[in-house]
């Protein structure tokens, strides 16, 4: 697929990093917690590359579902949550596009199966998976099968494989002394969603 031009690009980042810092303000609200400078902006941004590159000659809905990711990614970073409006909201609308694009059935199947492995991860280890995963699982499962089982099996893959190379990298640069955070598994979940939908094939 070849990217679209330059200005098109451009455009898409500039309003990426504005939607990054809408989503700043909004974290700051919702969860009383706010990102360290930047983090917002260059998360918004970074979505906005990929949508401006590929994006949107894959769908217009590609714009919205980016923007959703940020929201949902900044919420994350700053407090370690990702709240109830947003994943429950995020499924409705997933819902909806499958009513409209007359693929229920593909929706149903995609959010079923990755939120149920999500679930029963859950259960097993509720120190490993927060609920907000599981919840936002169900909907990010239903676009990725819409776009089709190989970008729902890739999505699927790289989300937990990135979550876990971040939080190899964490403890290698902190050292032994350094402090334990869990790592907020939403960020890579949002991103392999995004890209997945994207950037294909794969």
């Amino acid at each position: 697929m070849d990217p679209l031009p330059l200005a098109t690009v451009a455009v898409a980042l500039a309003a990426g990093a504005g939607i990054g810092r809408a989503s700043r303000v909004y974290a700051a609200r919702v969860t009383g917690a706010v990102p360290p400078p930047l983090v917002a902006e260059s998360v918004g941004a970074a979505a906005g590359l990929v949508v401006g590159a590929w994006g949107l000659t894959v769908s217009a809905a590609t714009a919205p579902l980016a923007a959703w990711c940020v929201v949902l990614t900044v919420c994350d970073l700053a407090s370690r949550r990702l709240p109830n409006a947003l994943t429950l909201g995020g499924a409705a609308a997933v819902a909806l596009a499958g009513v409209v694009s007359a693929r229920p059935t593909a929706v149903l199947l995609g959010a079923g199966l990755l939120g149920g492995a999500y679930l029963v991860v859950h259960v097993a280890a509720p120190g490993g998976l927060g609920g907000g995963d599981v919840k936002l699982a169900a909907p990010l499962g239903g676009v990725t099968m819409l776009a089709g089982p190989e970008q729902w099996v890739g999505a699927a893959i790289a989300a937990p494989l990135v979550t876990a190379a971040v939080g190899l990298a964490f403890v290698i640069a902190r050292g032994r002394a350094g402090v334990r955070t869990p790592v907020p598994h939403g960020p890579a979940m949002c991103a392999s969603t995004l890209v997945a939908v994207c950037v294909r094939p794969w």
